[in-house]
């Protein structure tokens, strides 16, 4: 009986990686969470966060149930959008967002 070659494609599945979509991940699940809480901490309705940012109320409720992923452009817009020119408030929310980061590196 001839040997059976090692066929690297057949294999290549098992030495790669597997990465999860980023919608899936749970920073990005996290985040999500943060800029929904930071949203009805500020008393702003889907609607009115839509209109601010040029997009339907149906758009923010998929982003908000994770059907619909946020670009990077499109979440700077949000959590400004969010924080209305507030500062403070858009500086909180991104330390919240940077310390759920920090803590998925450690674990």
């Amino acid at each position: 009986m001839e040997k059976e070659k090692f066929n690297y494609y057949r294999h290549l599945h098992m030495i790669q990686p597997t990465r999860v979509s980023s919608i899936h991940d749970f920073r990005y699940k996290d985040t999500i969470s943060i800029l929904i809480e930071a949203r009805k901490s500020k008393g702003i309705s889907q609607v009115v966060l839509a209109q601010k940012m040029g997009f339907t109320q149906p758009d923010i409720s998929k982003i908000e149930r994770l059907e619909r992923r946020l670009d990077v452009i499109e979440f700077l817009d949000l959590l400004e959008a969010i924080s209305s020119g507030d500062s403070d408030f858009f500086n909180h929310i991104w330390n919240k967002i940077n310390e759920c980061h920090n803590r998925s590196k450690k674990g």
